[in-house]
Parts: structure tokens; C-alpha cells; sequence
């Protein structure tokens, strides 16, 4: 068995694991009814990851510019389609301003000169 386990009380820095049922899992899995699988972590470890995962909420509060529950992913998806449209339109405007150019001079060459 590649986990190992220690044997001791249960308190609230246990890390409960239940079988996975996936069908893309190619090992054989413990039946529905099988009991969870005890992993127990070092205190420190538990605190280290409590303090982590605190600092990276607190991180999300100052960076997220939507209210909590507000963020709409498909104003995001409409507004980078705007930018990347923008960015597009500009470079073909771009591109057919300087074909304009080359063919007015083309066309005074050939008149004028």
C-alpha cells in the first residue's frame, strides 16, 4: 500500500479521503460502502496550510474587482471578444490604409512622372 498511516485520536487536523469512483481511474477502487481512508498530517503542516490558505483569500479580497458572487465569466468572455475584435479591426485598418497608399502612389507615378 503506497500510503502509510499512523495510528492515533482523531481530531480536527485529520484529513478524510473517500474512494474515488471516477470511471477514468484505472486501479482497481474499494467498494461504495468501504470506510474513509484516515490521513493524519503533522500540526505544523495543518497550520502552514491554514495559514496559506488565509493569505490567499485575503490575496483574492484585494485583488477581485467583482462582488462576491457577481462574477459573470461571460462578461468576461464578451469583453476579451471586444478586445481581441479591437485589436484585429486596428491591424486590417492598418494594413488596408498602407495597400491605399501604395496604390494612389502607383497611380501618381504612373500619371505624372
Amino acid at each position: 500500500d503506497p500510503v502509510s498511516f499512523q495510528q492515533g485520536p482523531r481530531t480536527q487536523d485529520d484529513l478524510e479521503l473517500r474512494p474515488s469512483h471516477s470511471s477514468d481511474v484505472k486501479h482497481p477502487t474499494p467498494p461504495h460502502d468501504a470506510p474513509p481512508v484516515l490521513l493524519f498530517t503533522p500540526a505544523g503542516q495543518m497550520q502552514d496550510i491554514r495559514d496559506y490558505r488565509r493569505r490567499f483569500d485575503q490575496h483574492r479580497r484585494r485583488t477581485n474587482h467583482e462582488t462576491a458572487g457577481a462574477f459573470n465569466p461571460w462578461k468576461l468572455v464578451d469583453q476579451l471578444a471586444d478586445e481581441l475584435m479591437d485589436d484585429v479591426m486596428d491591424t486590417v485598418v492598418m494594413e488596408m490604409a498602407a495597400a491605399c497608399e501604395d496604390c494612389v502612389e502607383q497611380v501618381y507615378r504612373s500619371e505624372f512622372t
